[in-house]
């Protein structure tokens, strides 16, 4: 098992390798890289917050350091260049319920930032910050539901 320090560690590079490959988009095949990086380093970072909330030791520290994480992947993940109708078109994993309804999927996107700011903000409570970890998961599951 990977120790805490080396999480934070790979979770760092991950992060820093999606930045890159984000900042540096030149096409869709870029974007769509970018895109699927970012889902997949949230899913890890989801999976890490999960098993850290069943443990029975727990470290508000710890916990704002899985929260910060997800808050910054949520933001860069919400970015959108990478749903753009350009994206939508070219892509087989993404919905064309994009393009016809893109308010809806601004909106949820907006939420998931919120939701992951709201995990940020219950560090101090494991209780809260379970709750509003499981209001973030659901937000993750209510957007691939319509859009993917």
């Amino acid at each position: 098992m990977l120790k805490i320090k080396n999480i934070f560690k790979l979770s760092s590079l991950l992060f820093l390798l999606n930045i890159s490959i984000f900042a540096n988009a030149q096409d869709l095949d870029d974007l769509e890289d970018a895109r699927e990086g970012s889902m997949d380093v949230i899913k890890w970072q989801v999976a890490q917050l999960r098993e850290y909330l069943s443990g029975d030791n727990y470290d508000p520290q710890e916990a704002s350091r899985l929260a910060d994480s997800l808050v910054a992947l949520s933001i860069i993940t919400s970015d959108s260049q990478l749903y753009s109708d350009a994206a939508v078109n070219e892509s087989g994993d993404l919905s064309e319920n994009i393009i016809s309804n893109r308010d809806d999927f601004n909106d949820r996107f907006t939420n998931f930032v919120s939701d992951a700011e709201n995990m940020k903000n219950n560090i101090f409570d494991k209780r809260a910050l379970a709750a509003a970890f499981r209001q973030y998961t659901q937000s993750c599951k209510g957007c691939h539901d319509n859009y993917r």
